[in-house]
């Protein structure tokens, strides 16, 4: 989708590379989480998809993470409440296949939604990030909030 708002926010990218391609992205004036864009933009495989959502690793992961998943809306959404109850449903089955895929019983599950000057997120589409730590017994801490 062309925007015609920048929904990008470098200031929260954690990579040089990602902040090279963020700048590209801006220029082209795309959303790169739209399906259109995303397999242009994201470096991962899509793993898995469905009619309203597309699961991959994250290109950039928090660090002392053994999986950084997203989940990234294939519909330009920007608040919670525009989830549909189907959708939620397919969430759901993405989360249970993740989760029996790669043996994962403990972990971080964050939707990123709105202004991302107060979310922390580099992109304004709805995206969930599930998120397991590489070490057994070590929590995991990683930046969610904006920055001041």
């Amino acid at each position: 989708m062309k925007i015609k708002k920048q929904l990008l926010n470098i200031k929260h990218a954690r990579h040089p590379n990602q902040k090279i391609k963020m700048k590209q992205i801006i220029k082209e004036g795309v959303c790169p989480f739209c399906p259109k864009y995303l397999e242009k933009y994201h470096d991962a495989p899509i793993l898995r998809k469905g009619k309203y959502w597309s699961v991959t690793l994250n290109d950039y992961p928090y660090t002392e993470t053994k999986y950084h998943f997203l989940i990234i809306s294939k519909k330009h959404l920007i608040k919670a409440s525009e989830i549909s109850r189907q959708a939620g449903a397919e969430l759901a089955s993405h989360l249970d296949w993740l989760s029996k895929r790669y043996k994962i019983d403990t972990g971080i599950f964050l939707m990123r939604f709105g202004d991302t000057r107060k979310t922390g997120a580099t992109v304004e589409h709805l995206h969930y990030h599930l998120i397991v730590g590489n070490k057994k017994n070590q929590a995991l801490q990683f930046f969610v909030g904006y920055k001041k």
